[in-house]
């Protein structure tokens, strides 16, 4: 008998995205110092939990603003944008309104790292993990410390099953 996956908090998500952009430098922000824009698409309640994460920042942290959005609009202004719940087509469609963007993509579908975004949310041991493209962080021009790359789990594009364009 299968298991079912047990869900995660949304508290715990994020938690993750919160902390996320302590470790992701934007080559091309020019306001490098002004605020962060998260856009979170699917979970209100991760956008409601990481609303209230971002009001116990430390002074030296940078300011986070946090913009829920409707599945089907995506801003182009967005530093990081989470995509809860995403199911492969709309993983797809999501990726292809983000390319040529410099937005560190983030999603709980499971192969979304693999089909070009940046980042995915696993659960592995009952715990929450993360996988991370660094080719699609390259194309997006991230920069992405090697403190937050030694926790993650390294992917590859699935050329395959995916329509990403290769960097020359």
């Amino acid at each position: 008998m299968a298991q079912a996956k047990a869900p995660v908090e949304p508290h715990v998500k994020a938690a993750f995205l919160f902390n996320f952009v302590k470790f992701i430098e934007w080559s091309d922000d020019p306001a490098a110092n002004g605020p962060v824009t998260v856009c979170v698409a699917g979970s209100p309640a991760v956008a409601e939990s990481l609303k209230a994460a971002t009001q116990q920042r430390r002074g030296d942290e940078r300011q986070v603003v946090v913009v829920t959005v409707a599945p089907d609009t995506m801003p182009k202004t967005c530093h990081l944008v989470y995509m809860a719940d995403a199911d492969e087509q709309n993983a797809r469609r999501w990726l292809a309104a983000l390319r040529g963007s410099t937005a560190f993509s983030v999603s709980d579908h499971e192969h979304f790292a693999r089909l070009g975004g940046v980042a995915n949310f696993f659960v592995q041991g009952g715990r929450l993990r993360f996988a991370i493209n660094v080719d699609a962080a390259r194309r997006a021009s991230l920069r992405i410390s090697s403190r937050m790359l030694a926790l993650a789990l390294i992917v590859k594009d699935d050329p395959p099953n995916s329509d990403v364009r290769t960097l020359r």
